[in-house]
C-alpha cells in the first residue's frame, strides 16, 4: 500500500503490515508475533497487530480497494479531519474574531505552545 508513514505512526503501521500478512494469505496475529519475537532477539521493540478478530474481515474488504485509491482515501479523511477540527474550534470564537483566526487555527495544530489554555 502506497503511504508516506511517519516513523512514530505505530497504529497506523501495524494495520498497514496486518493488510500486507493478508495479501500474502498470512494470520495476521502469528506473523505479527513471530516478527516481534526476531525484532526483540534484535533487541528492537516493536508494536503487533493484537486487534479484535472481527477487525480481520474489516480489513480483508479494505485489501480488495486497488492501493493507490486506498491511499486516497486515507489522505482524503486526513485532510477532512484536520479542517473538521479546525470548524470545530472555530465555532468557538465571535463571529468578528473568526475572520482573523481562521489564519491562526491552523497554527495551533502544529504549535500548541499558541494556545493560552494549554499551560504546561
Amino acid at each position: 500500500m502506497l503511504l508516506f508513514l511517519p516513523e512514530n505512526c505505530w497504529d497506523l503501521r501495524v494495520s498497514s503490515e496486518a493488510l500486507h500478512y493478508l495479501r500474502q494469505g498470512l494470520d495476521p496475529y502469528s506473523a505479527s508475533i513471530a516478527h516481534e519475537k526476531v525484532e526483540a532477539a534484535l533487541g528492537y521493540r516493536v508494536f503487533i497487530y493484537w486487534y479484535p478478530p472481527l477487525s480481520i474481515f474489516f480489513l480483508q474488504a479494505i485489501n480488495l480497494i486497488p492501493g493507490m485509491l486506498r491511499s486516497l482515501m486515507f489522505w482524503g479523511m486526513y485532510v477532512a479531519g484536520f479542517g473538521l477540527q479546525i470548524w470545530g474550534a472555530s465555532q468557538y470564537a465571535l463571529p468578528n474574531a473568526r475572520r482573523i483566526l481562521r489564519f491562526l487555527f491552523p497554527l495551533t495544530m502544529f504549535f500548541l505552545h499558541l494556545c493560552p489554555a494549554t499551560q504546561y
